[in-house]
């Protein structure tokens, strides 16, 4: 059972008006989360303008799209931006930025968990969403400093006629279904259908840093879907007795009217197999790391191991080259993991060689994956042990060898702790990180250019002939 407490993920949808695209965002969102058996204690959804009076009702065309699209418009009455509502949400997105950059002006500390609908969905297609929700809107912030973000699905707020209003709810429509596919993946209780499944379905078991997850494979032909799903976590399938704790249900169902049912069933569903191995990458390792809270420090981190277990762990911000990296070394040295690093209170790594997300097609945020196995990694040793912790900084085009840097330890905290899952669940908190970083020798800054530059370094790396840096 999962440690880790559990309250609900807020977004807050703000328009100009907040009659006009907010309502439609709110309630459509609404649908999508209530499709796939979302709870409200998990997600909740509210919407706001940023000049409007409170009580105000939607406009009518709003409604007729709210409708037609499968939603409920009942009860909707405008409510005007304000603090209480700012400071309870995790996340605001707003329909374009002179509405962000408001929403940032007259509220400074919301900066870092507002986004416009542009930067939804191009942040996460550069970030891997395998951390629980409540950490993503850091996740996108950081990234954001790094990434060009084109504003093409920025929605207007001019007048429309009839043709180009459509188009624009239906543009509303999809960026919410394809956002509550994100979110469902990963929050608690996603997948949990109650039952086994159906006579047809087919079971994977996985281990995940010593989390047994069970995978049930349902829907149109269970059977490839198991068998795809085999493939890509061959290196974590597992053949031994224990019984799940964690038990997800996936179907891939043809018809859109087959999916929605399986949803509301419990069930995570989706049209293609590609798009469920795509999304079961974040649901099993969520999942584990929702299951371990507070017993492992879980770092967002590429590890490889030497043959005698001696590991290091590369730490760096999602989206970051993390997975090239370990692709990479992999190559040379034991694959442990390219994304979640699990390690115990006395340095014992439990190895995730989980499989490699690797982005198709950008625009949808789809990442294809591909076992060890398959890309030939090795694999790590039986027993693994951390003896180094490094935080990347990749600079593309730098010239001259991999440069490395002792940080003292406090503001190598400061960096470590932003991309470890559940800190605060840990028993000593941030004192069990500074016991584990000084444990490895202190941490290392590591500066490069392209992923096959550190490959001759790791040994002096594990070795600790790199130092780490004091108080």
């Amino acid at each position: 059972m999962s440690t880790a407490a559990h309250a609900p993920f807020r977004v807050l949808m703000v328009g100009r008006t907040g009659v006009f695209m907010a309502p439609v965002a709110e309630r459509l969102m609404r649908l999508q989360l209530a499709e796939r058996a979302i709870p409200l204690n998990a997600i909740r959804v509210v919407s706001a303008g940023v000049e409007v009076c409170d009580g105000k009702p939607m406009e009518v065309r709003s409604a007729e799209a709210i409708t037609r699209h499968g939603g409920n418009p009942d009860g909707y009455v405008a409510r005007t931006l304000n603090r209480a509502l700012v400071d309870r949400a995790d996340m605001i997105i707003t329909a374009r930025m002179d509405v962000h950059d408001d929403v940032v002006e007259q509220f400074p500390s919301a900066e870092s968990r507002t986004f416009t609908i542009s930067e939804i969905g191009h942040l996460y297609s550069e970030v891997a969403e395998m951390a629980p929700l409540a950490e993503h809107p850091g996740l996108l912030s950081r990234r954001r400093s790094a990434v060009a973000v084109d504003p093409d699905f920025d929605l207007d707020d001019e007048a429309y006629d009839d043709e180009q209003e459509r188009r624009l709810f239906e543009r509303i429509a999809f960026a919410c279904d394809w956002l509550a596919d994100v979110w469902a993946a990963i929050v608690p209780g996603a997948g949990a259908a109650s039952g086994t499944g159906s006579a047809r379905s087919t079971t994977v078991d996985i281990d995940a840093f010593g989390v047994a997850v069970r995978l049930v494979c349902d829907g149109d032909d269970p059977e490839r879907l198991a068998r795809a799903v085999g493939l890509v976590w061959s290196r974590l399938v597992r053949q031994d007795p224990r019984e799940p704790e964690v038990t997800v249900h996936v179907s891939v169902l043809d018809r859109h009217e087959d999916r929605v049912g399986a949803r509301r069933a419990g069930h995570l569903a989706y049209a293609t197999i590609d798009e469920a191995l795509h999304h079961l990458t974040s649901t099993v390792t969520v999942r584990a790391i929702d299951a371990r809270a507070g017993q492992l420090v879980m770092l967002h981190a590429a590890a490889v191991a030497l043959p005698d277990g001696r590991a290091v762990g590369f730490v760096a911000p999602s989206g970051t080259g993390k997975t090239t990296l370990a692709r990479v070394l992999g190559a040379h040295f034991g694959y442990v993991t390219d994304e979640t690093l699990a390690v115990d209170f006395r340095q014992r790594v439990f190895p995730y060689p989980k499989p490699l997300s690797i982005i198709t097609d950008p625009e949808l945020g789809m990442k294809e994956q591909w076992s060890a196995d398959s890309l030939d990694l090795l694999p790590a040793p039986a027993q693994v042990r951390l003896t180094r912790l490094v935080l990347l900084e990749r600079i593309p085009g730098r010239v001259g060898p991999p440069r490395f840097e002792g940080i003292p330890l406090l503001r190598g905290l400061a960096e470590v702790a932003s991309q470890v899952s559940y800190l605060p669940r840990l028993p000593g908190k941030l004192h069990d990180l500074a016991d584990l970083a000084e444990a490895v020798g202190g941490l290392v800054r590591l500066t490069y250019a392209d992923a096959a530059d550190v490959v001759g370094v790791v040994p002096a790396l594990v070795a600790g002939e790199q130092g780490g840096g004091g108080r």
